[in-house]
């Protein structure tokens, strides 16, 4: 009897234990399935977050490069404007370009009280018959009579030139 009670317990405790280890295969297998699929998830997510990454760093790229066209194509325009003015200056002369400018801006005014010039323009201006005062300018020359002045400076006239011209010049240049 004790050995049939015994026998009996043994097989309960066989069967118990081939039933924890089967559970525990179950729970093990679930877990491998469930850290899998967390795997293959986390691996589309770092996928995709690689191509945005990469999305956003080609889009950073293009614009920067754009920028950089931009930036050069301003800098060719600039070079075409200051070229024009340096070789007018130097096919007319100082002098010429100064008289010229005071007759063209002289017909603006009722008078012409004094004139603002360059520093190194001051002696030419003066040739004009007008009293010439030193100006932070560039060249050309700006006109005062009372309260009314011409600004014919070689920077507003560059400017002028510049909004009434960019267009096409930046199409001659760019085919823009």
């Amino acid at each position: 009897m004790k050995a049939g009670i015994l026998g009996e317990a043994a097989q309960q405790a066989e069967k118990i234990r081939k039933d924890a280890q089967s559970e525990r295969d179950g729970i093990i297998s679930a877990a491998r399935a469930d850290a899998e699929r967390e795997k293959e998830r986390m691996k589309r997510e770092s996928g995709e977050s690689a191509l945005r990454l990469e999305a956003r760093e080609l889009a950073s790229s293009r614009i920067s490069a754009k920028k950089d066209v931009a930036e050069e194509k301003k800098e060719a325009v600039n070079r075409v404007y200051s070229v024009f003015f340096s070789r007018l200056e130097k096919e007319l002369g100082r002098e010429e370009l100064l008289r010229l400018l005071f007759n063209a801006g002289k017909t603006q005014l009722k008078s012409v009280q004094k004139v603002r010039v360059a520093k190194e323009d001051v002696p030419a201006a003066r040739g004009l018959g007008v009293d010439a005062v030193p100006a932070a300018i560039e060249g050309g020359i700006i006109i005062e009579g009372g309260n009314e002045s011409v600004d014919l400076s070689m920077d507003t006239i560059r400017e002028t030139l510049k909004q009434r011209t960019l267009r096409s010049v930046s199409c001659k240049l760019f085919g823009d």
